[in-house]
């Protein structure tokens, strides 16, 4: 039951698309990150208390979290993402995610050492982002270069 609360809550945070919004990645990790951050705080500093410690109720909600955002970051990268959502993403899960910003906030890392977690997303699907975001962007110069040189070269040209 907790996990599918905790699946629902992370996969529920996307409230735009690319079509009605062109920082719709940018906007789903921070209210993703928010909600986290926050769902996380209340779990240390109201619930714990109401069960018995052995329980470890933090540790294993920070666990539901973690794989609940990890599986949701793993969808995104199905998705046909242009360069900068790719560099939005791996910035997000390379930086962000482990940061004072999200898990290693002072108020959750007292609780649980953020180094014992697992990579959002395997190394093997960060290399492959990284090689998409290379070849799009490659692909993205070479068109700026045709496009200058039909430009200044064109019957149009001075």
């Amino acid at each position: 039951v907790l996990e599918g609360t905790v699946s629902t809550r992370i996969e529920g945070t996307q409230a735009v698309t690319r079509e009605t919004d062109k920082m719709w990645l940018v906007r789903l990790l921070e209210i993703t990150r928010k909600y986290v951050l926050d769902d996380l705080i209340v779990v240390k500093n109201l619930m714990v208390q109401c069960f018995p410690p052995h329980y470890n109720t933090f540790n294993r909600f920070f666990s539901l979290y973690h794989n609940a955002v990890s599986t949701r970051v793993k969808e995104l990268t199905w998705e046909d993402l242009e360069a900068n959502e790719i560099v939005s993403l791996l910035t997000w899960v390379l930086n962000t995610y482990k940061s004072v910003e999200m898990m290693g906030h002072p108020d959750l890392c007292s609780e649980f050492d953020i180094n014992q977690l697992e990579p959002l997303l395997p190394q093997e699907v960060v290399d492959n982002l990284l090689s998409k975001y290379v070849k799009t962007f490659t692909v993205s110069v070479t068109l700026t270069e045709a496009f200058c040189c039909v430009c200044t070269s064109g019957p149009h040209a001075n």
